[in-house]
């Protein structure tokens, strides 16, 4: 095929993918040949890429066919988590400096700042008092700035806050306005503890530190949430338990905003008796541990020190052994079930050599140095007591899975339509997207190994994890030219058909993978495979797994695909409806500027009318939403855009039933509020909003 076949048709779409995502003078050819070249290790491989994307059936996300093979120095990943802020100042600025140096390479980045202690809270070594987190996210905000000032690709940064933060009120009204965090979105991290008080009307208590700051309604919190979001889109929700539950990697990532652990002078059963955190910190130990079956084995422990000044709880045991710990710190029920000090109750028997019962649980008025470890391949160990030992949860490195990365790509679903000639119907090419599948995702493994890394944390990260997120996008053009509307049954059965082969072939592939290549670093075949996630896939993916391992830890995320999608010719973006048949856009030609009708893929190519986003009903954009559940281990980016008519009930409505499909979260736009969209449509046709990123995994939300 000639060269001037390959890559888009339309100027506009030329013109934007050599602008975004190509050196200057570099054909969309030469691109692709770079990056295909890049990625491979044989000439066949460089073949398919070659094949594969020079067609656009498979869509890099922006970072990668921008930085892959590129002589400049920019980065693969759409976007990074940071490294967990603790509460102090050398943390707080430590992870500021990190956070330029990822902007400035063009990685987006996510922060949680739950940890800051709440404005007003007491410095006990400064003898003053705390001007709270959105203070610092106002650093933040300015650094963000300044990276866009220098020329680089525009900073985008996340900030998410726990729903239990006493600051979570003025959190959630930090973006009632055109002037403050201008570089951020923000979230709010809500515990299916929230929503069970949602549920049954009652109060819910801000704490920090484990002590509880005041009470509230939780119906008027989750009320000014909704009425924020409603008029301003923001903040986004992240059912953060539910993200917890279903990470393939559950066993190494706490995804959460507290930091289990115990003081220096607790003790811990050691292969050379009890020993205490404190002469333990920054060494390897032996300890003893429990495994699944219940047998008692020697493995090492990395003793570290995990939090200075942190508030604590005190449980006393039948023996008179007092433990202080932090109140998020997990015990172990007689049947092995996983209980929260703070959670414990009297009387409550313990797995433990001897049997324990607990006496009492209370918060003291006391702060300390914490410390914690990491136990290999049982995550427990045993807390020594005055007659025997109690077991516990292992205490976890990593909260929030810091330095992790988005690396992201979406089949271009309208290349796989088949027939149309002589009157035959079009056909979805399945048997042409599961062969698609394995190659791609070998080479989008390949570009963990070669790309640029802000930070050598961010490095090791995704080397030991090996990460991915293969999506879709052109759903709706595909769809609607198939005969099928958007948001109908048929298009909800479509939908789920084409989101089960890539899951199922990319799972099988990864498996593949490994045997060539090994399994990702931190691969634990045993607690792999008792993921939640992992026991609903086909029980042939499941023996493949406990047969060879696997190659990646994550495989499927939908992300927003607005510009690739528009420089595939105006696809449809991700999941999203159309967005308008038609807009107007500025293209540079050699004569100069000059304005173009950019007409939707499908009216153009096909003549297909599909609903637009102003036509699509809420309740269609929440079903297709419920879709994509089953068959996506990472994220899903998906606005359900609500119309003016759609009454406040309705609105709040549209949150619950996502909470109750088991989304992880949830994104929704309404034009009619107080910040409008960022495209316009033809004059005839109304302005909608684009859609954003959020993966719940690294924090971290990317607009394409």
């Amino acid at each position: 095929m000639n060269e001037q076949h390959y890559g888009p048709k339309n100027p506009f779409s030329q013109e934007l993918h050599a602008t975004k995502y190509r050196t200057k003078g570099e054909s969309f050819h030469e691109a692709m040949c770079r990056i295909a070249a890049e990625l491979s290790r044989n000439d066949e491989e460089r073949q398919t890429y070659k094949d594969i994307l020079l067609t656009q059936r498979f869509l890099p996300a922006g970072r990668i066919q921008a930085a892959v093979g590129a002589a400049r120095q920019v980065t693969a990943m759409n976007c990074y988590a940071s490294s967990v802020i603790e509460d102090n100042s050398d943390s707080i600025f430590e992870v500021v400096k990190e956070a330029f140096m990822t902007m400035r390479v063009g990685g987006g980045i996510g922060f949680d700042f739950s940890r800051l202690r709440p404005e007003g809270y007491r410095i006990s070594t400064l003898e003053s008092s705390s001007s709270g987190p959105l203070s610092f996210m106002d650093i933040f905000d300015a650094v963000c700035a300044t990276v866009m000032g220098a020329g680089h690709r525009r900073g985008a940064m996340l900030a998410t806050l726990s729903i239990s933060h006493p600051d979570i009120e003025e959190f959630i009204r930090a973006k009632q306005n055109e002037t403050r965090f201008r570089n951020f979105n923000v979230s709010v991290g809500v515990t299916d503890k929230f929503m069970q008080a949602l549920e049954a009307g009652e109060d819910f208590p801000l704490e920090f530190d484990g002590k509880v700051d005041r009470w509230v309604s939780a119906r008027g919190l989750w009320d000014e949430i909704m009425r924020s979001t409603y008029d301003w889109a923001e903040p986004g929700v992240l059912f953060i338990d539910r993200i917890n539950k279903m990470n393939n990697l559950h066993w190494l990532e706490d995804i959460r905003v507290t930091n289990p652990c115990f003081t220096g002078d607790m003790e811990v059963w050691t292969s050379e008796g009890p020993k205490t955190f404190k002469e333990l910190e920054g060494t390897t130990v032996k300890v003893l541990t429990e495994t699944d079956d219940h047998k008692l084995v020697l493995r090492s422990m990395d003793v570290f020190k995990t939090g200075v000044d942190k508030s604590l709880i005190e449980v006393t045991l039948d023996d008179g052994t007092i433990i202080e710990c932090t109140p998020e710190h997990e015990f172990f029920d007689i049947n092995r079930n996983k209980v929260e000090a703070k959670d414990l109750t009297e009387g409550a028997r313990l797995a433990s050599v001897y049997r324990h019962k607990v006496i009492s649980v209370k918060l003291i008025d006391k702060v300390a140095d914490v410390y914690c470890g990491t136990v290999e391949e049982t995550h427990r160990f045993f807390l020594s007591c005055d007659r025997g030992a109690i077991l516990v949860s292992n205490c976890g490195e990593v909260p929030l899975q810091p330095n992790g990365a988005c690396l992201l790509g979406s089949f271009n679903l309208t290349k796989y339509l088949a027939g149309g000639e002589q009157g035959v119907p079009y056909q979805f090419d399945y048997e042409g997207l599961k062969k698609d599948i394995p190659s791609v995702v070998k080479m989008i493994d390949s570009v963990i190994d070669t790309t640029t890394y802000p930070l050598e944390s961010q490095k090791v990260e995704a080397t030991t994890k090996r990460r991915m997120g293969l999506g879709i996008t052109g759903l709706a053009n595909t769809a609607e030219i198939l005969g099928t509307p958007y948001g109908s049954p048929e298009m909800i059965d479509f939908t789920k058909s084409v989101l089960e082969v890539i899951r199922d072939e990319a799972y099988r592939a990864s498996i593949s993978l490994a045997k060539e290549r090994g399994p990702f670093e931190a691969f634990d075949r045993d607690q792999y495979l008792a993921g939640n996630f992992v026991q609903t896939l086909p029980e042939d993916i499941k023996k493949g797994i406990w047969e060879h391992g696997i190659r990646n830890s994550h495989l499927t995320s939908i992300a927003p695909t607005g510009t690739i999608s528009l420089t595939a010719d105006n696809i449809s973006s991700g999941l999203e409806p159309v967005f308008s048949l038609q807009t107007q856009r500025i293209v540079n030609m050699p004569s100069g500027p000059q304005n173009v009708l950019l007409k939707d893929y499908a009216y153009n190519y096909y003549g297909v009318k599909g609903k637009t986003s102003e036509e699509v009903t809420t309740q269609e954009h929440v079903e297709v939403l419920k879709a994509t559940v089953p068959f996506i281990d990472s994220a899903v980016s998906k606005t359900c855009n609500i119309g003016s008519e759609v009454s406040w009930e309705e609105f709040k409505g549209v949150y619950l039933q996502a909470y109750e499909a088991g989304a992880k979260g949830i994104t929704t736009f309404r034009p009619a509020g107080k910040r409008f969209g960022i495209l316009t449509a033809s004059p005839e046709e109304s302005s909608e909003g684009a859609a954003c990123f959020i993966d719940p995994e690294t924090g971290s939300k990317t607009c394409e």
